[in-house]
């Protein structure tokens, strides 16, 4: 560069001594002060050209870092530049524009720009690119490169480089310079961005609710096919309407405050209804979302409801029968969420409870205090209703105002529209009265069970203990009958003896059986008047004393002749008669018997106590019932049964007193029963 510089330094001089020759006085012809001014003139003159050298070359400078520094910006670019004629040669390109194509810089020079391009797309280069090169202002190419690692979708814009063409080989040639920039990022982006918005149109225009765009006038911008055909009005129509043209409810104040409303807090959903094309008005639920983009617009969707209002109103409807049937019902009716918590429950519960029916609602038996095992058992019945969706049922018993109360609960589902169990009702029922009469029926049951085996047992007993005597006197009679001259007189007098006494014993125990049956089957009339024990005692004794002297049995008495009692006398006779019996039967010759009577309060215990054989604790414990196990062998032999003691036991029970026994093998016998004072 310095010495291009000096060459062009001497061309000028030798023009400056040209023009110096052609028009300045030879120097001979100039006096000294002329001389010595031209000097002067010529030093200064020489200064002036040296400052403005050293200016002219520090501008060299300058410009050659401008032109340096452009060169970085040119090749350096973000985007590709390009200096292309108007045949689409490329005169110049940058390093940018180079790596998009893959290749140097310096062999692009020369290149048809159509060759880079990828085959499909050079047809509509072509046919653009002349008309883009004349005028190239505002417009834009768009068209794919073949780049090293595939297809760059690029984009360009041009500028004319010189308005004079440049001639080239005599034919003038425009050029131009071009910017590339790889917009393939973006073009990915525009589809799928264009896609999305297919995408969500597709779904618009085939979701069943209802959509709008609305500016912030409220004028409907956009509509989907779905609320088309809800209103009945077409497209076109519905571009020409506004909020107030739809809502039948909403006035235009009420609206402008909404969309002030949406617009601060964003979004809102409300329920309203909308006016149909035919004047027809539908329930609708409308969501609304304030966008800010494009000076504001409002984005609605709107549903029909009004099968939704209908089934509500329904449910309604069947919510108030619910409630007026439950109100009036009389048993308990509960109806519980999914945490155990009552939502309802009827005014009856205040019947049951200390509570008010407001005290339940939202709390769970937990919460009421109820007893642990109550809350554990209802929780464990309401868990199991809800998880399997089936109905159960309990028994349980609990503590009410009118005292303890016997309850059984059904406890059934109620299922929500998905399915689902939304809520458990239980209806409970007081059966305290059903519960006492089955306990009745029960014990009626046993009582008759009782009876019947008794029953067997007697019959068992009866063909026992007749069969024996019944067998003698047949025989004995046979006997009589066809061999009476065998016997002696004294025969006839030992054998008329043993009849009597097998045939009194029989007459005695057929009429215990005749007052047993008569006692169990309620035959015998119960009719107590004051009597005196002691007239009673010698009743008895009357037909016990024979057989006691018989036995030389000594009868010892020790009874108040004033002790008054209320009792039956035919019942209290038999039963005084039987003890006696037992008590000569089972003890030994020349033993004893003493009858003595006590007042204590308002009762009267009489006793009666033998020095006969005496008994065990296993036979002590089954003579009042029927059994045969506890027939015992008096002295003589005599077999003896407990039907009288039966009979007694119900006769004392029959007065309201009791009757025990006590007694050890060996030691005899004591027998007392109580009876009321008159």
């Amino acid at each position: 560069m310095g010495d291009t510089f000096d060459e062009r330094l001497r061309r000028l001089r030798k023009q400056a001594e040209a023009r110096l020759g052609g028009t300045s006085r030879p120097v001979d012809s100039l006096s000294l002060s002329e001389i010595k001014n031209l000097i002067h003139e010529y030093q200064v003159h020489q200064i002036e050209l040296e400052l403005q050298n050293e200016e002219l070359r520090e501008t060299q400078k300058q410009l050659e870092l401008v032109r340096d520094r452009y060169a970085r910006l040119f090749n350096d670019a973000p985007v590709g530049y390009l200096i292309i004629d108007e045949t689409g040669i490329i005169a110049q390109t940058n390093e940018t524009f180079a790596a998009m194509v893959g290749q140097e810089a310096s062999y692009l020079s020369g290149t048809s720009l159509a060759a880079l391009i990828v085959p499909t797309d050079r047809g509509a280069f072509h046919g653009r690119y002349r008309a883009f090169c004349k005028h190239p202002e505002g417009k834009k190419l768009e068209f794919r490169l073949q780049g090293p690692s595939g297809n760059l979708t690029v984009r360009c814009v041009g500028k004319v480089e010189n308005e004079t063409p440049l001639f080239h080989r005599g034919l003038a040639v425009r050029r131009m310079l071009l910017a590339v920039s790889d917009v393939s990022k973006q073009v990915r982006a525009e589809n799928t961005l264009r896609d999305r918005e297919q995408y969500l149109n597709a779904i618009l225009e085939t979701t069943r609710d209802g959509f709008w765009t609305l500016d912030m006038a409220g004028r409907v911008t956009e509509v989907n096919a779905a609320y088309r055909d809800m209103s009945g009005y077409t497209n076109n129509e519905l571009r020409q309407m506004s909020i107030p043209d739809l809502d039948a409810l909403e006035k235009p104040n009420e609206t402008e405050d909404r969309i002030k409303r949406i617009i601060a807090k964003g979004s809102e959903c409300f329920e309203t209804r909308h006016r149909r094309k035919d004047g027809s008005l539908f329930d609708v639920e409308v969501s609304v979302s304030y966008i800010e983009s494009g000076g504001g617009k409002l984005v609605c969707f709107c549903r029909d409801i009004t099968d939704r209002k209908q089934a509500e109103a329904l449910l309604r409807h069947r919510e108030e029968e619910f409630r007026a049937m439950a109100e009036n019902a009389p048993d308990i009716v509960a109806r519980f969420d999914q945490h155990f918590r009552h939502v309802y429950i009827n005014r009856i519960i205040e019947k049951h409870t200390s509570k008010h029916r407001e005290e339940f609602i939202g709390k769970t038996n937990e919460d009421l205090n109820m007893p642990e095992e109550h809350v554990k058992l209802w929780h464990g019945k309401l868990e199991k209703v809800f998880h399997s969706g089936q109905e159960t049922e309990m028994f349980f018993d609990f503590s009410t105002l009118a005292g303890r109360k016997h309850y059984h609960s059904r406890i059934v589902p109620e299922f929500a529209p998905d399915g689902t169990v939304a809520s458990v009702l239980s209806i409970t029922r007081d059966i305290t009265e059903q519960h006492e009469a089955e306990n009745e029926i029960r014990r009626i049951n046993q009582r008759l069970e009782i009876a019947n085996a008794e029953k067997d047992k007697l019959f068992s007993i009866i063909a026992h203990d007749l069969k024996s005597p019944m067998s003698g006197l047949v025989t004995s009679t046979e006997m009589l009958a066809n061999q009476p001259g065998m016997f002696s007189e004294k025969d006839f007098r030992f054998l008329s003896r043993e009849l009597h006494a097998s045939a009194k014993n029989s007459f005695e125990l057929l009429e215990d059986l005749l007052q047993w049956a008569r006692m169990s089957q309620g035959g015998i009339d119960y009719a107590p008047i004051p009597s005196s024990l002691d007239e009673l005692l010698n009743m008895g004794l009357s037909t016990a004393q024979d057989l006691a002297k018989n036995k030389e049995i000594a009868l010892r008495r020790d009874i108040d002749p004033s002790l008054t009692v209320l009792v039956d006398q035919p019942m209290i006779k038999t039963v005084i008669r039987n003890i006696l019996f037992n008590a000569i039967k089972f003890t030994p010759r020349h033993g004893e018997i003493v009858i003595t009577a006590r007042q204590a309060e308002q009762k009267a215990t009489m006793t009666i106590q033998d020095n006969g054989m005496g008994m065990d604790e296993q036979m002590l414990s089954s003579l009042f019932t029927l059994e045969k196990g506890k027939l015992r062998l008096g002295t003589d032999g005599e077999k003896g049964t407990g039907l009288g003691l039966v009979l007694c036991k119900q006769f004392i029970e029959k007065h309201g007193g009791q009757i025990w026994l006590k007694s050890h093998p060996g030691q005899g016998t004591t027998v007392s029963f109580t009876l009321p004072m008159a």
